[in-house]
């Protein structure tokens, strides 16, 4: 789940929409987060245009150059309300009335180049009216020429495909796969390097699947999984599975990604398949679904022709990502007109162990 290192910058208006920050956290500042993975914090004043550059710079180079997260608490402030109905005066008066005679941030910044000698006051004024005028020239042009829309990149990696007709229905689409293809993932799912040590119950379970590729030609669910998953690889199509415990599988029976017993090194079968193909990723996650199928909603959003699947491991895991689910995963096409490729896999069985966690 690496991104190289992320920029968290926080407008800090020390209010919610009617909280205040004593309410609304635990900790001192709202970065304090931070600390959970030793990230460096800058907190800057947002009234303070040149510090807020430096800042940025700053958390930029160390981002470039360790490739780490690191926060930047921008602490400022809300000048009207949560919205254009909302009176701040309610709850914050005595905030507010202070807000209220307190010069913006361009006045501010404006206020300090005129005493420190680097601009006039009367050239101040100028360049104010003349990027007001400008801003009001864009405004009209736009709305007498609306400009036309331009595709982001990931709109037309989507533009690629189309929408499905009812003919698409009438019948079912050819999805089998050659001998051959069956051959060169059957031989990557059975074979392991010459100095490999698989513990007994692995080398049984490598015995088991030769037994279905090359003499009942009858396959369980596991390798039937890992074959459809080899087939589109062998196709360039990217794979990717994210969820707990998904290298070995919840039920021990996926057995994707196999540990040497005496190293730990691990094994990842279907990045050995003979030939030209592409790679399988395969990570066991964090107890955070939520997170995790938001990064993986991400993922299949800027990679249209990639298979990306999140797997829950019981149905109280599937609980903790609802949020994502109700968001994103179910109606970010009616709300935004973005598709998205995501398979989620819901395992279920019947272990006895509660409405819950069967």
């Amino acid at each position: 789940y690496k991104t190289g290192g992320t920029i968290h910058f926080v407008i800090n208006n020390q209010v919610g929409f009617t909280t205040d920050f004593e309410d609304a956290r635990s900790s001192i500042y709202s970065t304090d987060l931070a600390k959970i993975i030793d990230a460096p914090v800058i907190h800057v004043n947002g009234d303070d245009p040149e510090a807020v550059v430096f800042a940025v710079r700053l958390a930029t180079e160390y981002r470039q150059q360790f490739h780490a997260d690191i926060f930047i608490d921008m602490v400022c402030y809300r000048r009207h309300g949560h919205n254009e109905s909302d009176e701040p005066k309610f709850t914050q008066p005595t905030l507010y009335n202070v807000i209220s005679k307190h010069p913006n941030p361009r006045e501010v910044y404006n206020a300090t180049l005129v005493q420190r000698g680097d601009v006039d006051a009367e050239l101040a004024s100028q360049m104010d009216k003349e990027f007001r005028d400008t801003l009001q020239a864009r405004l009209d042009q736009v709305k007498q020429q609306p400009l036309p829309y331009k595709y982001q990149a990931l709109e037309n990696e989507w533009r690629t495909l189309r929408r499905s007709t009812n003919e698409d229905f009438d019948q079912s689409p050819e999805t089998g796969i050659s001998e051959e293809t069956v051959e060169r993932v059957a031989k990557a799912l059975t074979t392991i390097p010459e100095n490999f040590r698989p513990i007994k119950q692995i080398d049984n379970l490598l015995k088991e699947r030769r037994k279905m590729f090359y003499e009942t030609r009858v396959l369980n669910w596991a390798a039937g999984e890992l074959l459809a998953y080899g087939s589109l690889l062998t196709e360039n199509h990217m794979v990717r599975v994210s969820g707990q415990d998904v290298q070995r599988g919840t039920f021990s029976h996926r057995h994707a990604v196999l540990h040497d017993a005496e190293t730990s090194a691990p094994y990842n079968s279907l990045n050995y398949i003979e030939g030209e193909h592409e790679q399988l990723s395969i990570f066991n996650s964090l107890l955070s679904e939520y997170a995790v199928l938001g990064f993986e909603f991400g993922y299949g959003m800027a990679n249209p022709t990639a298979l990306v699947v999140w797997e829950a491991q019981f149905g109280d895991f599937a609980n903790g990502a609802q949020t994502m689910i109700d968001q994103f995963v179910v109606s970010s096409e009616s709300k935004w007109q973005r598709m998205n490729g995501l398979v989620m896999l819901l395992p279920h069985g019947y272990e006895g162990q509660g409405p819950e966690h069967s």
